[in-house]
C-alpha cells in the first residue's frame, strides 16, 4: 500500500516540476487523504485523555493471559485490558535481570487510528542524567510519570507521553504498579504485582 501511495505521490511531483504549492498539486494530495490511501492519525485532546486514563478497567483473570517473559535482559509482564465502556488498552510492567532499580509499568491505549499503542502513562525509574521535557525546557531529577499529552502529540516527536512529572509515590515496580492501577482506574482487588504471579503460579 505504501509503495503505490509513493509511487503516486512521486508520479505528480514529478508532472508538476518544482511548483509543489500549485493547487493542483495541493488538490491531488488532498485527494489522496479524502481517499483513504493516507490516514493521518487523530490529535487526542487532554480531556479525552483524561477520559480514557479514569474511566474504569478491569483485568481478566484468566491465568493463560499472564505470562512472563524474558525480552532483552528484562522480566516482561503484561496483559490486554477492557475497560467497561468496550475500549481496549494493555498493561505491562518491564524490570530489568540485572538491576531491579531499572523499571518501566505503563498503560497503552489501543487507538483505533494507528498501528501501536497510545501510551498514556508511564512509571519509571530515574533516568541518567535525568528526563528531559524539551518542550518545558526542565530536566526531571528521580522516579517519575510520563503522561500523554495534546501539546506534545503535536510536539511531533511521536512520543505523546513524553512529558513527565517527579514523585515519590514509587520506588521499585510493585509499587509503581499499584499506582498505575489507583491511577489508572483499574478494579479494585487487582492492585499488586504479587496478586498477578499467584494466579499464574510463580
Amino acid at each position: 500500500m505504501w509503495c503505490k501511495v509513493t509511487s503516486c505521490l512521486l508520479s505528480e511531483i514529478s508532472n508538476f516540476g518544482d511548483i509543489y504549492n500549485s493547487p493542483k498539486f495541493i488538490d491531488q494530495i488532498s485527494n489522496y487523504f479524502d481517499s483513504g490511501l493516507i490516514k493521518m492519525p487523530s490529535i487526542l485532546g487532554d480531556i479525552r485523555i483524561n477520559q480514557l486514563i479514569k474511566e474504569r478497567k478491569s483485568i481478566p483473570r484468566s491465568p493463560s493471559k499472564f505470562k512472563r517473559k524474558i525480552v532483552g535482559g528484562h522480566y516482561r509482564l503484561g496483559t490486554s485490558i477492557i475497560s467497561l465502556s468496550g475500549e481496549k488498552y494493555y498493561l505491562y510492567c518491564n524490570e530489568s535481570i540485572d538491576d531491579p532499580a531499572e523499571f518501566s509499568v505503563g498503560l497503552g491505549y489501543e487507538k483505533r487510528d494507528v498501528n501501536k499503542l497510545f501510551l498514556l502513562h508511564r512509571y519509571n525509574a530515574p533516568d541518567y542524567p535525568g528526563h528531559e521535557n524539551p518542550i518545558e525546557e526542565e530536566i526531571i531529577d528521580g522516579f517519575h510519570i510520563h503522561i500523554a499529552t495534546e501539546r506534545y502529540q503535536k510536539f511531533g516527536k511521536k512520543q505523546e507521553e513524553k512529558y513527565a512529572t517527579a514523585t515519590t509515590r514509587f520506588n521499585d515496580s510493585e509499587s509503581a504498579l499499584a499506582c498505575l492501577l489507583t491511577d489508572c482506574g483499574v478494579l479494585e482487588g487487582q492492585s499488586t504485582l504479587q496478586d498477578w504471579e499467584e494466579r499464574d503460579g510463580y
